[in-house]
């Protein structure tokens, strides 16, 4: 990360406040390798410049965030989640931690985990409803949604005041269950989906709706 850190301090100099690495857009299990670039200004020219960049590291760093120094503090009541994340999980490569003051209140928390449920629970039907009937399409379809559907479980706990760091899926689930009292039997299968007959999944796809619509009416 050294050559990556040096060529972003060349190109930006005083205007470099941090890098770091997050996981959002990855499964919490997986590696910690999203880049998060943080400038006290962003131009035009700067996306240029850190693509350029970024093509010598792609192997290493991923899912690259380029944004100012106030963005983040601009937008803290309405990525509630998404900040909350990057808190408890950045990783910081250089410069300062620009978001660990940044304090979320429970009103916004609220607010978008019920519009990110509602939200993906509509697409979700939509998918459905549009997407070709066939294994593989269904099966990746359900991969994603467990995992946008995990984030909202887990801003959930974090509306509670629970204790989520380094808490795998499974302990996540186990943990919502017993705060909202509702079961998470279909995400959890679909978290641990290998390969799955058509029908079965499209009967799996329709428990799921169930299951997301039941966690809807206790938020």
């Amino acid at each position: 990360m050294k050559g990556l850190i040096d060529n972003l301090k060349e190109e930006f100099k005083e205007r470099l406040v941090c890098v770091g690495l997050h996981n959002i857009g990855f499964m919490a299990e997986e590696k910690k390798n999203g880049l998060l670039v943080v400038l006290n200004k962003t131009e035009t020219g700067d996306l240029q410049i850190i693509k350029d960049i970024y093509a010598k590291y792609r192997g290493k760093v991923s899912n690259p965030i380029i944004v100012d120094e106030t963005f983040l503090r601009n937008v803290s009541y309405i990525f509630c989640i998404e900040t909350l994340e990057m808190q408890e999980n950045l990783n910081i490569l250089c410069g300062k931690n620009i978001l660990q003051d940044i304090r979320i209140e429970k009103e916004n928390l609220k607010k978008q985990c019920e519009y990110e449920l509602r939200g993906k629970l509509l697409t979700l039907k939509g998918s459905f409803l549009s997407a070709y009937w066939e294994r593989k399409t269904l099966h990746d379809l359900l991969i994603r949604s467990a995992y946008n559907f995990s984030l909202i479980i887990k801003g959930l706990l974090y509306l509670k005041e629970k204790e989520v760091k380094n808490k795998t899926k499974e302990e996540l689930f186990d943990l919502f269950e017993e705060t909202y009292g509702k079961k998470l039997y279909t995400l959890r299968k679909i978290v641990r989906l290998k390969k799955t007959p058509l029908s079965e999944l499209i009967s799996l796809f329709m428990q799921y709706i169930d299951e997301m619509e039941a966690i809807l009416a206790v938020v």
